[in-house]
């Protein structure tokens, strides 16, 4: 679970997505592996930018 607090906002982009989701003050389940943005669309380069990959153990 990604939970944003910031002003600026999160961007998460999933892999395989057609479009980003942006997170203000809300929430979203993380699934699969992609991007996030920290205050920015993951495609910005000038913001902070995290990859991430959720393993199963199932």
């Amino acid at each position: 679970m990604l939970t944003d607090f910031s002003s600026n906002g999160t961007w998460v982009s999933f892999k395989g997505a057609a479009s980003p989701v942006m997170l203000k003050r809300d929430s979203c389940m993380l699934h699969g592996s992609g991007e996030i943005g920290l205050g920015a669309a993951p495609g910005d380069f000038t913001a902070p930018t995290l990859t991430f990959q959720v393993i199963d153990d199932a």
